[in-house]
């Protein structure tokens, strides 16, 4: 809503339901076959723990240089 660039992680939650608006490619994301159950547990999810953190480091860094790129 305020134009910032994000790099949004998302794991129980589909990014296009809930990802970041108008910038449905801003997101670091597996897909495994409980992703997007919406559901809220006490331990960590495994599609969090099967997202490393170089790959979101990674699209972060992407979507910084889009930003830097960008007028």
């Amino acid at each position: 809503a305020l134009g910032s660039t994000v790099c949004c992680v998302m794991g129980p939650t589909d990014p296009d339901r809930h990802g970041p608006y108008g910038a449905p490619g801003r997101v670091a994301v597996t897909r495994l076959p409980c992703s997007f159950c919406h559901r809220r547990l006490d331990g960590v999810k495994a599609c969090l723990l099967e997202l490393p953190p170089e790959v979101v480091a990674g699209r972060a860094r992407e979507i910084l240089a889009e930003a830097r790129a960008t007028p």
